[in-house]
């Protein structure tokens, strides 16, 4: 059984046979004309063909030819410290006492924290809510 379909480039219909899956949006004609335009076109020499990782200058060592990555500089390029980190950790050294926003939910610390607690509320929840300070 054929159906039609409009090629999303040429805006022309054109069939093909039904089958399962996603249809196609364009035309066989304007997909292997496409096809042939990138295999013509030069790479431009801007054009980065691996992602690179950024890793401070001061823990390299000029010597090594090798980069040695470890777990910490993956972690930390991955979840950056917040910039309240050190003002958190010296405010809640003594303890502190948490309250949930959306449930009401009171949290009790006796140890010194680096970052705001999160909460979901409840288990198949997909929201998470930041606690606030009460304490």
């Amino acid at each position: 059984m054929q159906e039609s379909l409009i090629c999303s480039v040429c805006e022309k219909t054109w069939k093909r046979n039904k089958t399962r899956g996603r249809k196609p949006t364009v035309c066989t004609k304007c997909l292997k004309s496409s096809i042939q335009a990138s295999n013509s076109k030069p790479k431009q020499p801007n054009q980065k063909s691996e992602p690179k990782i950024n890793i401070p200058d001061n823990n390299l060592n000029s010597d090594k030819k090798t980069l040695e990555l470890t777990p910490r500089h993956v972690y930390s390029s991955l979840y950056p410290r917040d910039p309240l980190s050190k003002e958190i950790a010296e405010s809640t050294k003594n303890g502190s006492t948490w309250k949930c926003k959306g449930c009401g939910n009171i949290m009790r610390l006796d140890l010194s924290i680096t970052a705001v607690p999160t909460h979901k509320c409840s288990p198949n929840s997909s929201k998470i809510n930041l606690y606030e300070r009460i304490g």
